[in-house]
């Protein structure tokens, strides 16, 4: 029984931690000779604070451009 619980309590775990994981896109767009410009941003997987970096690091592009960055969670 202890083997059991100890078994089911590694399951539970593994299962949790995968769980953590998040995905985001992130993008921008702007005006260029009177074209919207799209810049698409690879997909980012991580833990959440790996996901605050990039979107942090993003928006800092974005911003240097003068424009806003739009990000969705894909996971």
């Amino acid at each position: 029984m202890k083997r059991f619980l100890i078994g089911a309590a590694a399951i539970a775990l593994v299962v949790s931690a995968v769980s953590c994981k998040q995905c985001v896109t992130c993008y921008y767009e702007y005006q260029h000779l009177g074209d919207t410009v799209k810049v698409d941003f690879p997909e980012e997987c991580g833990k959440s604070a790996d996901i605050k970096a990039y979107k942090i690091e993003k928006e800092a592009e974005a911003n240097r451009q003068g424009v806003e960055l739009v990000c969705d969670n894909t996971k």
